[in-house]
């Protein structure tokens, strides 16, 4: 999988791969070390998931090193894995879309990872958060209340007065301009989304070179 990904960084589109196998062979776990390796996950007491493999082949160790090149000249790494769940064919794009957001640690709800996105766009995102924190409030618990958060409200007026006159009024725009989703979004939004959320988790408005893992239920 590595091997093909490093391969294919010159064209203008990569190859997915189909682990398949009998129930408990391992293809989970095979998937999830993938992850892993890939971004070489750091631990509290300062190993990391690479060095936890002493007998790692020298072919991977190799093509690990040039997966860390690679980041280095692009916009780093990132690995993004979750659950596909049966019978999501009807939001498979938000389904997907919801594995990379949980990924970059932002919101898998639609509406409130746009809100997000645009706060970081605005310059606001810090700014928000820490007067939501400091009104003594979780910022993830307001998120998913996001159309009545008088916190979030009163966070965005004190960012621009223009945005709204008032923390009600605010509430309205906020329903309006990031409405919630009761059907999939478009191919379009789906791409848009991933480009945005790559470039913000990127560096220097490069994409990081992205793993995202698919796992069936």
């Amino acid at each position: 999988i590595i091997q093909s990904y490093l391969s294919n960084l010159t064209q203008t589109s990569q190859k997915a791969a189909w682990v398949s196998g009998f129930f408990g062979s391992g293809k989970s776990h095979l998937l999830k070390m993938l992850c892993h390796l890939w971004v070489d996950t750091p631990f509290p007491d300062g190993a990391t998931a690479r060095s936890l493999v002493p007998s790692m082949p020298d072919d991977l160790r190799d093509l690990l090193r040039e997966l860390d090149t690679a980041g280095k000249r692009g916009g780093g790494l990132l690995a993004a894995a979750g659950a596909l769940p049966s019978g999501t064919t009807d939001h498979v794009r938000l389904t997907i879309l919801s594995v990379l957001l949980r990924g970059v640690g932002l919101p898998d709800q639609y509406p409130q990872a746009q809100f997000c996105l645009w706060l970081h766009d605005q310059g606001w995102y810090d700014k928000v958060t820490s007067a939501v924190e400091a009104g003594g409030k979780q910022w993830a618990s307001e998120l998913n209340n996001l159309y009545v958060s008088s916190h979030i409200a009163r966070a965005l007026v004190a960012c621009d007065s223009n945005f709204a006159s008032d923390e009600r009024d605010a509430r309205n725009t906020l329903k309006t301009q990031f409405p919630p989703r009761t059907t999939d979004i478009t191919t379009d939004e789906f791409l848009t989304a991933i480009k945005r959320v790559l470039k913000l988790h990127g560096r220097d408005g490069r994409a990081p070179c992205t793993v995202l893992v698919l796992d069936d239920e």
